[in-house]
């Protein structure tokens, strides 16, 4: 499933220009470094299983530098990545995920991008939820724990607020995650 996750920053890179084989490694590394940050050789192995299964090609063909392009073949597996709910269990927080696919999502169709972000938006009522109620269960009620339980749902509220913001400048319209089923984790 990492391979998952490092294709679809290595296919989000290129999705936008062709771009030097070597450039793509620092890039997909700023992606998200507080939370992930893959190898050299995590990103060159993606490269060469992308060139092998035709979603990148070389432009730059008999040079030992690569030239990558996306390939339409490419484009679909960066549709199907994106959207795929397998990477979401690589972490137990869902910033890493959704840092990338809010990364990649202006590459995406607009029906590509209401799915991802209605996840995001729902993922993240589900942690409210289940923040609101760890709260209810600790025992600890003193100033610290208190300032931390804030920081945590107003991060959360922030993240909300974001989301809809976001859908609204894109004339997307997000459900209710109460009205939202199956799929979502």
């Amino acid at each position: 499933m990492r391979t998952e996750l490092t294709d679809l920053a290595v296919l989000g890179v290129t999705m936008d220009k062709p771009i030097a084989g070597g450039g793509i490694g620092p890039i997909v590394k700023s992606l998200a470094p507080n939370f992930w940050k893959p190898t050299n050789d995590v990103v060159d192995k993606s490269i060469l299983r992308n060139l092998g299964q035709g979603y990148l090609k070389n432009l730059n063909s008999g040079s030992r530098k690569f030239i990558l392009n996306i390939t339409p073949e490419g484009r679909s597996r960066f549709i199907e990545l994106l959207v795929s709910n397998s990477a979401l269990s690589l972490f137990n927080k869902d910033d890493p995920i959704d840092a990338l696919l809010l990364c990649f999502l202006d590459f995406a169709d607009k029906e590509t991008a209401r799915l991802v972000l209605q996840r995001m938006n729902t993922r993240t009522h589900a942690a409210m939820h289940e923040l609101r109620s760890r709260k209810k269960r600790c025992p600890h009620r003193g100033q610290f724990t208190q300032a931390w339980w804030g920081l945590e749902l107003g991060r959360l509220k922030l993240k909300k607020r974001a989301l809809s913001r976001i859908a609204a400048r894109n004339d997307i319209k997000l459900m209710s995650p109460s009205h939202v089923t199956g799929g979502n984790r």
